[in-house]
């Protein structure tokens, strides 16, 4: 007969229960592992050395190049045969750290020194033989042990020097022999370097192998155990002796020799034995002195057993743990269980180890295991965890049967009873370990009522309590085995307020407490009888206001209920409650109630949807912490108290620990352990201490007690110096001096915490800008725009993934050289500038002080020829006194104009000495032609002009007003031009015209708050490419013409924005349009006083009339085309004067010039 859908979900849940208590009974922690592979940036998938450097960096040596890592990416260097400063090959085969903190770096072909501040690479001569051993010795020397045989490099001059000794073979160990020498382990037996002989010499012993040496192990009674293919020989350098290891068996004291063939690897634990891994017989412990063995090999059919036979690393950690790297996983060995724990790939399982074939382990610093698989890429174990996780998804024995718990209780006699999901509710007998499920039965009035479960309680007596979905409150009466049902019934006022049960609690007089989705009540045990409390008899609102969503009973017996419409205390005195809702001045955050809990005693903790609430018992005071006030998320599902005072919350996101003293709050989630981020039912907590966070896809366990913080303050690296957004090497503390106009640069930096670097933290300060530290959260980089020359010091912080700061950090200097024109010199021109002007001005004062003089000479000459003169004279005389006035002030006037037009001409022989000759133009396109006609005597319109070997660059400008002021702004234009494309090398015309634009605001102080200048410029810039055959364009409201053979004109507008506009509103950017030209064709540059010229009758050229010109002349020779557009314009003007600057510039581009490489 097929099983009900009742039944199968009851099974189920029983199954999980079952099994959720026996898992917690037996399993020991979960560690969780971190994988990186290509797919995150590592370089290749077979690691062959792991190493971590004096700053904290992690260095991780694969086939294909060589990876720094600093918890959040990759950085990696390969070799380059066409670049002598990288490596010599890719292959890494070896690492080592200097005493100077250089590494060294082992490839398959040869040893390079690596600088690892700056990203250098030292190539040393070592004939592109494959290295295979790294070691220094006490004198600093680094010895290296190489395909080809031994060689002693001196840090100090790199220079490599081979011990030269027939017959070495391939060199595979290293070891010091004190400050005397050095043990060799090669392809042909054991050697020794001799220091004060500088000499090699092979031992040939009685007893000491002939052939490859894996390891040379020294121990702590002077002896070396050498490590070969054949087992573990002991050799004694005192004596000279050498012998197999006499290993027995030490279980059956038979001898065990044949353990320890193909032996690879060597290591003593914590206890003093020493574990020697092989190729072929798994790993075996040997007991000093006695060598008696224990052999660990690979069970099938018992999980705890080695992974596999095959060891191909061995790592004893911090905690005297001893880690086995295989064939086909990872084994750690704990000498208190003792037994192994596998770490095993795991599919559909990210947290497993991402590979099983293991190569290298390493433990860092702070107790981390890395793991380098040979094809799966790197992982690492953080053995820090303290939550261990049971999931459907989960290995033996963490795995569950499914996540559907809501409810475990265990009664006095010890059963374990059961709800959840729709399979009714479940009993084991603690006796015979027989299950029974109770289900509803319409046929027996005294059965199990529902399917659905919510509540579940064993009061003092011992008595179950059940409260249900629609079928009322039930009571277990063990003597009988079965129930009585308490039900709502509107015509008996002292029955519970509804049928749907959702909450139940005892109180301290013995009271049941019972919650339901119409109120609240309080039921006398021994009649049966509840009386109804409301909540709020002032607001009804109806079920939404009377729906019970939890119970809760403080230290002081009072109860609380939790709703969807706030949190309500029962007073005892006035048998009525006291309502936290959120109001004006009430300080409550939420209205949904999901948990309450008390800690210390006197303070009530009410987590809702937007909040976590504290109260005060005795005072009813409330202080609201929400998301804003530090919190992970604002919506709290779950609360427990632990013993500590401290509270967790079970929120949306994780699991938060918050301390209520310091109101501080710490996160965890599922990259520490959680089965779930997302809180699903009510903390559970054993007797034995444990607590289980139940989640959405199975539970959390945990200890409180045992759940630290990392204690341990990370290095703070500066990372990347970006200077326009390019990537910039510096070594040490002091950056290289940068360019007035280097100020756009940005700083990349990271913390060396490896335990979810997600979580470090940041903050950043540069001293002589910013005014105070930038707390920049988890972002890890810092930029600046715009910064005045000066001193600066850039500093930063960063904190672990627990919010230990190393509050010392990292810094670097910084110095920004003034621009030219405000450097000392600058400044002297300045003074000497004004002094001409002083002068000038000097002189034209004289110049007027003169005239008066005269003025006055002529007129009392006047007065006197005034008084000697008959009447009838006397007019003649005023008239020639008048004449001679004027004359005079003709003079004065005429001597003042003279200085000015002076002064003006001058200022045109230099405009006119900074813009391009015309000539050189004819002399670059073959044609062009040159329309300049200013004003004024000066012009505010320019044209500039530059070329190099496969590029030219033409601009015509339109600067603000014309004469004097208008010809000032076109020296600084063309300057900056210059600037930009000689000094700076910039060849994009989106970008000259950006850099343009900031260079000018930055000049005449646009920026500044009280910046009242609105100077700027329109211009049109184009690039012609000879190579490519190409015009490139971008302008600031001035356009380009272009007509090709056929007539036909194009044209191309510019941004609409001027150079050296003010900020107050978001501009366009400046963009660029390229232009194939596969035959000639004329472009054609024109300010806006051409089109802007009035005629006779007030009528502008404007832009439709000047199209037409250049159609009509396109196609005549471009000194024709000048004439002509020349004399059209004049027509046009006539007698009227001219309103603005005109300039027209014309040129033929007949396209590539140069043959394409």
């Amino acid at each position: 007969m097929a099983m009900s859908s009742g039944k199968r979900i009851a099974s189920g849940l029983l199954a999980l229960a079952l099994g959720l208590w026996s898992h917690l009974a037996g399993a020991e922690p979960r560690l969780r592992a971190q994988r990186w592979s290509v797919e995150q940036g590592l370089s290749q998938v077979s690691v062959n050395a792991i190493l971590q450097d004096r700053v904290g960096f992690m260095w991780i040596g694969t086939h294909d190049g060589l990876n720094r890592f600093d918890g959040y990416a990759f950085t990696t260097y390969r070799a380059d045969a066409a670049n002598p400063e990288t490596l010599t090959h890719s292959h890494i085969t070896a690492l080592a750290e200097g005493p100077d903190g250089m590494l060294w770096v082992g490839t398959l072909r040869g040893l390079n020194l690596f600088d690892p501040r700056a990203g250098r690479v030292r190539r040393l001569p070592m004939d592109g033989v494959r290295v295979l051993a790294l070691r220094f010795d006490r004198q600093g020397r680094l010895w290296v042990g190489t395909i080809e045989g031994l060689a002693m490099v001196d840090p100090a001059t790199l220079v490599a020097t081979p011990a030269r000794a027939a017959g070495t073979g391939p060199v595979y160990a290293l070891a010091p022999d004190g400050a005397q020498g050095l043990w060799v382990g090669a392809e042909q037996g054991m050697w020794r370097f001799d220091f004060a002989a500088q000499r090699l010499t092979r031992l040939t012993m009685p007893g000491l192998p002939a052939r490859r040496l894996w390891f040379i192990e020294p121990m702590p009674d002077g002896a070396l155990w050498l490590g070969h293919d054949a087992g573990v020989t002991r050799f004694d350098p005192a004596t000279g002796r050498a012998a197999p290891l006499a290993v027995t068996d030490a279980r059956t004291g038979r001898p065990a020799a044949e353990w320890l063939r193909v032996a690879r690897s060597c290591v003593a634990d914590a206890q003093g034995r020493v574990w020697i891994g092989t190729e072929e017989n798994g790993v075996a412990c040997l007991e000093l002195p006695t060598l008696r063995a224990w052999r660990f090999a690979h069970q099938p059919a018992d999980p705890s057993s080695v992974s596999d036979n095959a060891v191909r690393a061995l790592c004893r950690d911090r905690a005297g743990g001893l880690w086995l790297g295989t064939a086909s996983g990872l084994d750690r060995y704990d000498p208190q269980a003792p037994a192994f724990t596998p770490y095993l790939p795991e599919a559909g399982n990210p947290n497993s180890l991402g590979y099983d074939v293991v190569s290298v382990c390493f433990e860092d610093r702070q107790g981390r295991l890395w793991i380098g698989t040979d094809g799966g890429g790197l992982d690492c174990l953080d053995r820090r965890g303290t939550f261990t996780h049971f999931t459907t998804q989960s290995p033996p024995p963490y795995r569950l049967a499914g996540n559907r718990v809501w409810w475990i209780v265990e009664d006095r006699q010890g059963a374990l009873w059961f709800a959840g999901g729709g399979g009714g509710l479940g009993r084991r007998d603690p006796q015979t370990g027989k299950m029974r499920f109770y289900r509803p039965n319409p046929r027996q009035p005294r059965s199990f009522s529902s399917d659905v479960v919510y509540a579940l309680l064993v009061d003092r007596d011992g008595v179950l309590w059940i409260g249900t979905e629609r079928s009322g409150l039930a009571r277990y009466d063990a003597a009988t085995d079965d129930f009585t049902h308490f039900r709502h019934d509107p015509a008996q006022p002292w029955t519970i307020p509804s049928n749907t049960v959702s909450r139940l609690i005892e109180d301290g007089q013995g009271w049941l407490w019972v919650g339901t989705s119409s109120g609240v009540a309080r039921l006398d045990r021994r009649t049966g009888q509840a009386q109804t409390f409301p909540l709020d008899p002032k607001r009804p609102g109806g079920a939404e206001a009377s729906a019970v969503t939890l119970l809760f009973r403080d230290s002081a017996g009072d109860i609380w209920v939790g709703t969807r419409r706030g949190a309500y205390r029962f007073d005892a005195r006035a048998e009525a409650f006291q309502a936290f809702q959120p109001g004006p001045g009430k300080g409550f955050a939420g209205l949904i109630v999901n948990a309450i809990a008390e800690s210390p005693a006197g303070v009530v903790w009410v987590g809702t949807e937007e909040g976590l609430n504290r109260i005060e018992r005795a005072t009813g005071h409330v202080t609201a912490f929400t998301a804003r006030d530090g919190l992970p998320s604002s919506r709290v599902a779950r609360l427990y108290a632990d013993a500590a005072g401290k509270l967790w919350l079970g929120l949306s996101v994780g699991l938060c620990q918050f301390d209520p003293a310091t109101r501080r709050a710490q996160l965890f989630d599922v990259r520490d352990g959680l089965a779930s981020n997302q809180a699903r039912q009510d903390f559970l907590q054993r007797r034995n201490g444990d607590v289980l966070f139940i989640s959405a896809k199975g539970f959390t366990v945990f200890r409180p007690e045992e759940v630290r913080p990392n204690p341990v303050p990370p290095p703070v690296v500066i990372t990347g110096f970006r200077k326009f957004d390019q990537l910039t090497p510096f070594t040490g503390e002091t950056l290289p001096p940068l360019d007035y106009d280097e100020n756009f640069f940005a700083f990349e930096f990271a913390a060396l915490n490896y335990t979810v670097p997600e979580r470090n933290q940041y903050a950043y300060r540069l001293e002589g800008f910013d005014r105070d530290w930038v707390y920049c959260g988890t972002r890890r980089y810092a930029s600046y725009t715009n910064l005045n020359p000066g001193e600066y010091v850039f500093r930063v912080r960063g904190s672990n993934n627990n919010g230990v700061w190393n509050e010392e950090g990292a810094r670097v200097r910084i110095r920004i050289r003034p621009p030219p024109w405000r450097t000392w010199w600058a400044y002297a021109g300045y003074a000497l500038l004004l002094t001409g002007v002083a002068w000038a001005g000097l002189r034209f004062r004289a110049a007027r002080a003169l005239a008066r003089e005269r003025l006055r000479e002529a007129q009392s000459r006047a007065q006197a020829a005034e008084s000697q003169a008959q009447a009838a004279a006397a007019l003649a005389i005023v008239r020639e006194r008048d004449a001679e006035i004027f004359r005079l002030r003709n003079v004065e006037l005429a001597e003042a104009n003279q200085l000015i037009t002076e002064s003006l001409l001058y200022a045109q022989r230099i405009q006119s000495a900074i813009l391009p000759d015309p000539s050189a133009l004819t002399a670059a396109f073959g044609e062009a032609f040159v329309i300049y006609r200013p004003k004024d005597i000066v012009s505010g319109d320019f044209y500039w002009f530059r070329q190099s070997d496969e590029q030219w660059f033409l601009a015509v400008g339109d600067c603000t007003g014309h004469g004097v002021p208008g010809a000032l702004m076109t020296m600084v234009g063309v300057t900056l031009l210059d600037q930009m494309v000689i000094e700076r090398g910039l060849t994009s015309p989106a970008a000259i015209l950006t850099e343009l634009d900031v260079a000018v605001r930055q000049l005449l102080h646009q920026d500044a708050g009280d910046a009242d200048t609105q100077d700027g410029m329109d211009v049109a810039l184009c690039r012609f490419d000879l190579l490519r055959g190409s015009v490139t364009f971008a302008g600031a409201r001035r356009p380009l013409y272009v007509v090709v053979a056929d007539s036909v004109l194009s044209e191309y507008r510019g941004a609409r924005r001027s150079i050296g506009e003010r900020q107050g509103r978001q501009l366009p950017p400046f963009e660029e349009t390229s232009l194939a030209v596969e035959s000639a064709a004329n472009c054609y540059f024109a300010t806006d006083g051409l089109v802007d010229q009035p005629d006779a009758q007030r009528r502008k050229v404007g832009m439709a009339r000047f199209r037409a010109w250049l159609q009509e002349v396109a196609a005549l020779p471009l000194t024709i085309q000048s004439e002509r557009l020349a004399a059209a314009l004049d027509a046009h003007i006539g007698d009227e004067p001219q309103r603005d600057d005109i300039t027209l510039v014309g040129v033929r581009f007949a396209g590539a010039r140069l043959p394409k490489p």
